[in-house]
């Protein structure tokens, strides 16, 4: 329901979208519509109801990053104009928790809160890889297939590898244009009590990534480590 049309759906729409019975569907669907998790209008097409924002609010204070992280991540998108974004590790994925928008940011879509697909693509999920231990990263990636989100996709294990190596060296991790055409990402590590527990990422248009690069690099280790660091590699 929450992928659907804002037109809503009808029980037949949602029961072909289901491969269910109709009759089956319309008696889930009035349970649902019974305990506030849909509504039903006029036209007998089904909506999200107000539970939803409930429990959608209770989940976002459950899994919300310190506030510490968010207070860095609005001084990193207030610094540097561009989207920021605080990953972590949730139930095994790699998922977008917060996020701010910059002064003349373009923002990515797909990063939206609770997004947690391929890792692999993007400069969050590289940096937070890359601090896996051996067996921990080879269990990651058995049921996480590499897959080509974009032409520039590392879908090489040997080629991540060698991507990961670099981002433990340096301490960032950047994806340029792995994830998302014309956008650039740069991640540094959230560390607490000397572990990586999340990463801050700055995501920007590739025009300009490609003229602030170092800047951005810089900017994000300020934002992890607290003070300016210098930068090793590209």
């Amino acid at each position: 329901m929450a992928s659907g049309p804002e037109r809503g759906r009808s029980v037949t729409e949602i029961a072909v979208a289901l491969g269910r019975p109709v009759a089956s569907v319309y008696h889930l669907l009035n349970t649902l519509v019974d305990e506030g998790m849909l509504s039903k209008d006029a036209a007998r097409k089904y909506h999200l109801g107000l539970t939803v924002g409930v429990l959608g609010a209770a989940y976002a204070r459950r899994t919300q990053p310190p506030e510490l992280f968010l207070e860095k991540l609005r001084a990193l998108a207030a610094e540097t104009g561009e989207s920021t974004y605080f990953s972590s590790w949730r139930h095994g994925e790699i998922v977008v928790l917060a996020s701010v928008a910059g002064s003349h940011a373009v923002r990515v879509s797909e990063l939206q809160y609770g997004y947690a697909g391929h890792a692999h693509a993007r400069a969050s999920g590289k940096l937070l890889l890359a601090h896996l231990e051996p067996d921990q990263l080879q269990r990651y990636l058995k049921i996480h297939p590499l897959h080509a989100v974009t032409p520039r996709t590392v879908t090489s294990e040997a080629k991540l590898f060698a991507q990961l190596d670099h981002v433990r060296r340096v301490g960032y991790a950047v994806d340029v244009e792995e994830f998302k055409e014309g956008v650039a990402c740069v991640s540094g590590p959230a560390v607490h009590e000397s572990t990586v527990v999340g990463a801050f990422t700055i995501s920007s248009p590739i025009h300009r990534f490609r003229k602030q690069r170092p800047r951005l690099i810089d900017a994000v280790l300020a934002t992890a480590h607290g003070s300016p660091n210098r930068r090793e590699g590209g």
